[in-house]
């Protein structure tokens, strides 16, 4: 690896990339349940244990959204020792 600066390690970048993927799951469930799709795929108790999982990715992810868009979150990166 390289040191040069890269977006992609930026932890707002990566906490947004995330949130989306998860958002994307959790609608793909829905859209498989609202088709009944999902009887081909999953048991009842199944798909409603992986919409918890995504509903909570999606809870997860956009908190770290929140925490990252916070003033002390740019504060933090300054100083770490990447920054320097």
């Amino acid at each position: 690896m390289h040191d040069s600066p890269s977006t992609s390690w930026r932890p707002e970048v990566l906490a947004r990339k995330w949130h989306a993927l998860a958002q994307r799951r959790r609608n793909h469930l829905k859209e498989i349940y609202e088709t009944g799709t999902w009887k081909r795929y999953f048991t009842e108790e199944t798909l409603r244990v992986r919409m918890g999982e995504a509903t909570r990715e999606v809870e997860h992810w956009g908190a770290m959204l929140d925490h990252t868009a916070t003033p002390n979150a740019g504060e933090a990166a300054d100083t770490s020792p990447r920054a320097a």
